[in-house]
C-alpha cells in the first residue's frame, strides 16, 4: 500500500474523497449544529462589531453576515484541509501518506462539541503554514514565504492557543534550517508583525491559570466527540491500537529529519504550560494527536498496511453515526420553535435551565434571542433562584425542568399558567397583578 506508486496514490485519492464525504454528513444532513458555545457566537456576532479587537473576530465577522451557514462552511473547510494539512507534512518530513487518514476521525474532536470552531481552524491553518515554512526554508521559493505568514496571522485571528504553538514551531524550524540564515531572517521578519498583534489581543483580556493534573486526566476524553453509550470510546481505543502499531513498526535513522518530533514536543509542553482559558489543557489535545500521527516513519506495506485500513472503516462509520445522533437535537429545535409561537412580539422571556453544561441548550436564552430577533427582552439563568423577581417578565421558558419537582407547583397556577409543555420543556406566562 504505498502511496508513491501509481495504483497507490489512486487508491488513497480515492478513500482520501470518500471520507471527505463521509465526513460532511454530521454537517449538512442535520439543519442545526448542537455546538455548546455556537449558539452565543452567534448571537455575539449580531454585535460583531465591539468585538473587533479580541480573537476570534474574523469568525464572527462571518458568523455577521452569513450566520449558522458560515460555521458549516468553516467545518466543511477544515474536513478538507486538516486532512491535507497532515498531507502536506508527511510530504515535508518523508513520512507516508497513508497517515493523513487519522485526521478525518480527529476532524470530530471534543472541543467541537463546545463549539470551538475558530480554535480548531486556527490548528488546520497553523499546520499548512508550519508545512509552507519548511518549504520555504529548503528551497526559497517567495509564495511560500508569503503563505507562511498570511497563515500564521490568520490563525491568530481566530484563536491565540494554535498560533503560539504556530510561533514556536516556527522558530524551531529556523533554528533547524539555521544554515539558510537568510531564508530564516525573512521568516522571523513574518513573526514579528503577529507578535505585535497579539500584544493588542492580550491588552483587551486576562489570563486564566488551570488545573494541569485534572486536565491530563480528562485527555482520553478530548479526542472525540462522543454521546450516550461507548461508541466513541470504540473508535478512539482503535485508532491507538493503529496508531500504536505503526509507531512501533517503524524504523529509525539518525539521518532522518526532527522536525516532527521536535513539534510533538512543543505542543505536548504547550498543553501543559497554555495559560489561556480554564479549558486551553483540554483544546490543546488533538493539537497534539495531529502532530503524533506524523510521528510513525517508514512505508506502510504489508502487514502495516492493515492498520490504514482499519482507520478508514473507523472514518466511515463515525461520521455517519454522529450525525444520526445530531438529528435529534434537531428535533428538540423543532419543539423550541413550536413553543416560541405562543410568546407575542416584544414579550419579555426568563429561561431558566437544569441540564448538564455539555448540552447544547444550556445556552437557551441565546437560542431563544436568534429565533426572536430580539438581543434585549431574554434574560438567560441556570437553576432556580426562588429569590429572583418573576413579575419583572411576561413568560418564564424552563428546560430540563423535572416534573415531579416543577419550578412552579400547582399552588402557583393562577400567577404561573402553562402555556405550553414538551418532553423538556415548559412555558409559563407570568400574570402581573390588575391582569
Amino acid at each position: 500500500m504505498k502511496a508513491k506508486d501509481g495504483r497507490g496514490k489512486d487508491l488513497l485519492h480515492w478513500i482520501f474523497t470518500a471520507l471527505f464525504f463521509a465526513a460532511l454528513a454530521p454537517i449538512w444532513l442535520v439543519k442545526s449544529l448542537p455546538l455548546i458555545d455556537l449558539q452565543a457566537d452567534l448571537t455575539a456576532a449580531l454585535a460583531w462589531p465591539k468585538s473587533l479587537w479580541t480573537p476570534p473576530s474574523i469568525y464572527l465577522a462571518l458568523l455577521h453576515v452569513t450566520g449558522l451557514v458560515g460555521a458549516k462552511l468553516v467545518l466543511t473547510a477544515n474536513a478538507l484541509l486538516l486532512p491535507g494539512a497532515i498531507v502536506r507534512l508527511t510530504e515535508r518530513f518523508d513520512r507516508s501518506r497513508w497517515l493523513c487518514l487519522f485526521a478525518f476521525p480527529l476532524i470530530w474532536s471534543a472541543p467541537m462539541a463546545w463549539g470551538a470552531i475558530p480554535f480548531l481552524f486556527a490548528i488546520t491553518l497553523c499546520l499548512h503554514s508550519l508545512a509552507s515554512l519548511d518549504q520555504f526554508l529548503v528551497e526559497g521559493r517567495s509564495i511560500d514565504l508569503v503563505a507562511f505568514g498570511l497563515l500564521g496571522t490568520l490563525s491568530l485571528m481566530l484563536s491565540v492557543d494554535p498560533w503560539t504553538f504556530w510561533v514556536l514551531g516556527s522558530l524551531s524550524f529556523c533554528l533547524i534550517h539555521l544554515k539558510n540564515h537568510r531564508r530564516v531572517l525573512s521568516a522571523i521578519a513574518l513573526i514579528v508583525p503577529s507578535v505585535v498583534l497579539s500584544l493588542v489581543f492580550e491588552l483587551s483580556s486576562s489570563l486564566e491559570l488551570d488545573q494541569t493534573m485534572e486536565a491530563l486526566a480528562k485527555i482520553p476524553l478530548n479526542l472525540l466527540v462522543s454521546w450516550n453509550g461507548n461508541f466513541a470510546a470504540k473508535c478512539l481505543l482503535g485508532l491507538a491500537c493503529a496508531w500504536l502499531a505503526l509507531l512501533w513498526s517503524a524504523r529509525f535513522s539518525l539521518k532522518s529529519s526532527i522536525q516532527v518530533e521536535v513539534l510533538f514536543v512543543i505542543a505536548a509542553l504547550l498543553m501543559l504550560v497554555v495559560p489561556h482559558g480554564p479549558d486551553a489543557h483540554q483544546n490543546v489535545m488533538p493539537l497534539v494527536a495531529l502532530i503524533g500521527v506524523l510521528l510513525p516513519r517508514g512505508s506502510i506495506a504489508g502487514r502495516r498496511a492493515l492498520w490504514p485500513a482499519v482507520v478508514t472503516v473507523i472514518s466511515l462509520i463515525y461520521a455517519p453515526t454522529l450525525s444520526r445522533h445530531w438529528h435529534i437535537f434537531d428535533k428538540k429545535l423543532t419543539a423550541l420553535e413550536h413553543t416560541l409561537h405562543s410568546v407575542p412580539s416584544g414579550a419579555s422571556v426568563l429561561t431558566v435551565v437544569s441540564a448538564k453544561e455539555n448540552d447544547p441548550l444550556v445556552h437557551l436564552d441565546a437560542y431563544v434571542r436568534q429565533r426572536r430577533h430580539d438581543l434585549g427582552s431574554v434574560i438567560g439563568v441556570e437553576g432556580f433562584d426562588s429569590e429572583r423577581r418573576f413579575d419583572q417578565f411576561d413568560y418564564i421558558l424552563t428546560y430540563g425542568e423535572l416534573r415531579r419537582h416543577s419550578v412552579f407547583g400547582p399552588d402557583d397556577a393562577p400567577s404561573f399558567p402553562v402555556v405550553s409543555e414538551t418532553a423538556d420543556l415548559r412555558l409559563y406566562r407570568v400574570v402581573k397583578h390588575g391582569d
